[in-house]
């Protein structure tokens, strides 16, 4: 069934306002403003070139995105009518003539990023230029992820993008902003309270034991290695395939999360891989995928894995104290999914300033 927040958010859409979507990770936000991208599409009676930007922060994400939107058009039978593909870096230009072909016969939904359309949408390429100028909507999911400095640049690339580009629908998503329409507004240069707030009023269905952990012996990744060993062993002795494990452990830098796989691995039979900035995409989703289908019980990760890219259900979250509060709630976000009985760690670092402070007060 559609959920209350997801019916506002198809109301608010297809009504045309600009609107900013709150609602918990896995709650069902991308349906919530796909399905009224499809039919304005519909109702449009399927005009062709893109219709949509849907601009996340990470290349995986945008890629994983493209494959559950795909899924609903074709569940809708409009395969022939609609499309979804990314448009990101690296692309042959094999590939990129078959999309641009693709856009002279079909309605589509681009999965793209901010780097890449301040590269090639706006700036140098005419051919990316000329698509990008017919869309109708933009999608900005994950919209906390430009709270930082990197806010300031998409503010201003959002303000050229509406020279080129004219009656321009925004619409942005996030489940950790305490502020979302205040913050949706200014970034996409709009009128104070000009747009819609669509909120979930109920989380998802959560059963998580939530620890802080400040080491007076041993160094943090030592705590979180011992950790994520302590939980595997006490699922394993279980002796339940249903209740296996799996888990992800976030380090701040490669180094650290290198170290933490290595070091369990070598100290217990958890199986356990790296998921990094830095490794092939194609590796990062061999062990995405390991994961969801139980070949490994856990990964090791930098922020990569903080956004929702579908890697199943995981009930241990062991993090690495992280200050940005949207970063903490993404992490700890990640287990407990579907109801499942769940454990997060934050584990914070005696030799580092901020810890002492934070975890202190």
């Amino acid at each position: 069934g559609v959920l209350p927040f997801q019916e506002k958010s198809f109301n608010a859409i297809l009504t045309g306002d600009n609107t900013v979507i709150s609602a918990p990770t896995g709650s069902g936000k991308t349906e919530a403003f796909t399905v009224p991208i499809i039919q304005k599409i519909c109702e449009k009676n399927y005009p062709k070139g893109v219709f949509a930007l849907l601009v996340y922060p990470l290349r995986a994400l945008a890629r994983d995105q493209v494959i559950k939107i795909s899924k609903l058009i074709r569940d809708c039978n409009l395969e022939n009518e609609i499309e979804a593909f990314s448009i990101l870096g690296r692309m042959d230009s094999k590939t990129a003539d078959a999309r641009i072909e693709t856009t002279k016969r079909k309605s589509v939904i681009v999965a793209t990023n901010f780097d890449f359309i301040n590269t090639h949408l706006i700036l140098v390429d005419n051919k990316w230029r000329n698509l990008c100028r017919s869309a109708k909507v933009i999608v900005m999911d994950e919209l906390h992820s430009y709270t930082s400095f990197h806010g300031s640049n998409v503010y201003h690339l959002i303000k050229r993008m509406k020279e080129h580009m004219k009656d321009i629908q925004f619409i942005g998503s996030s489940a950790t902003l305490h502020n979302a329409q205040e913050f949706f507004e200014s970034i996409c240069g709009l009128d104070p309270l000009s747009s819609r707030h669509v909120e979930s009023k109920t989380g998802r269905e959560r059963d998580v034991h939530k620890f802080f952990i400040y080491p007076l012996n041993y160094p943090q990744r030592v705590i979180m290695q011992e950790i994520a060993k302590t939980c595997y062993k006490k699922q394993s002795d279980r002796k339940d395939p249903d209740k296996k494990s799996r888990q992800l452990v976030f380090s701040n830098t490669h180094n650290d999360a290198e170290f933490v796989a290595e070091n369990i691995e070598r100290s217990s039979s958890m199986k356990i891989d790296v998921h990094r900035g830095g490794l092939a995409q194609s590796d990062r989703t061999f062990t995405e995928v390991s994961l969801k289908e139980g070949d490994i019980d856990g990964i090791s990760c930098t922020p990569t894995l903080e956004l929702g890219i579908d890697i199943g259900t995981v009930d241990v979250a062991i993090s690495s104290f992280q200050s940005d509060h949207d970063a903490f709630i993404q992490r700890s976000g990640r287990a407990g999914r579907k109801g499942k009985k769940s454990y997060t760690f934050c584990v914070f670092d005696p030799k580092d300033a901020s810890c002492h402070y934070y975890s202190r007060n």
